[in-house]
């Protein structure tokens, strides 16, 4: 996600890449004897369960933060949208749809050491996408344009400082942690404002096909995977909606009674 340096999954990418490479150093190449790279263990993928902010937590955080709209905005538009942090970072006005509440996600924003701010398309066709967003999402992009520019260009970038300049991904990890720590949740990253937004959805009932396409996820098995952790819930919630449907039919009252 950007944050705290590579993933485990990046590593275990670039071992194996390493790997291939000093393994044609050996054969056929025969540039040195042995690939050192068979003695290093590459690490595990697995990831622990991402941490979601409960809807009192989320509210209290953004109560914090109504003196500085541009942060506000941000992180509004993180949890109802479920954007990438460098996706929300390079969305332009004309990437905003305000007449029919959604965005279009064409490209995303890292900043790479020696080379600044890097703007580029998302890697693959799901990444590049169309997520709608409610009334108050809308409202409050609103009142952030009005309140920014009093004209702005359909190039402009949307998130900004007060002052017009650029917000960098590292300002956003750093204050952001600042911000997550005075309601007690010092462990919550940035990214996790996205796990949110998946877990409330999933909380909802909302089916996993939907938050896939909304998040950005190659398969639908990622997204299940990666919030396993709130499938449990979802369960129980199943078996009491089935029971409800259930105490409705004919079928359940003339069973009730052979058990009488």
């Amino acid at each position: 996600d950007g944050e705290g340096g590579l993933s485990k999954r990046s590593v275990q990418y670039h071992h194996r890449i390493l790997s291939q490479a000093l393994k044609h150093a050996v054969y056929p190449y025969k540039l040195i004897s042995k690939n050192p790279c068979r003695n290093v263990n590459a690490p595990s993928p697995k990831q622990s369960d991402p941490t979601a902010l409960s809807l009192e937590e989320a509210n209290k955080l953004l109560d914090n933060l109504k003196s500085n709209y541009p942060l506000y905005t941000l992180i509004y538009t993180a949890l109802y949208t479920g954007l990438r942090r460098g996706e929300l970072l390079a969305l332009r006005w004309k990437d905003i749809d305000l007449d029919n509440n959604r965005l279009f996600v064409r490209r995303s924003v890292n900043e790479i050491r020696g080379e600044g701010l890097v703007y580029k398309e998302p890697k693959n066709s799901i990444s590049k996408r169309t997520v709608d967003f409610d009334e108050d999402v809308g409202k409050i992009l609103k009142f952030h344009s009005k309140k920014q520019f009093k004209y702005y260009k359909q190039e402009e970038i949307v998130f900004l400082r007060k002052d017009g300049s650029i917000i960098r991904p590292d300002y956003v990890t750093k204050r952001f942690k600042k911000e997550v720590k005075k309601i007690g949740k010092e462990k919550c990253r940035f990214h996790d404002l996205r796990h949110t937004h998946a877990s409330w959805l999933l909380q909802l009932g909302e089916n996993p096909k939907v938050i896939q396409e909304r998040l950005g996820h190659h398969d639908v098995s990622i997204t299940l995977n990666i919030y396993s952790h709130v499938i449990p819930s979802m369960q129980k919630s199943a078996v009491k909606k089935l029971k409800n449907k259930k105490n409705q039919s004919d079928g359940y009252k003339m069973a009730t009674k052979l058990i009488e």
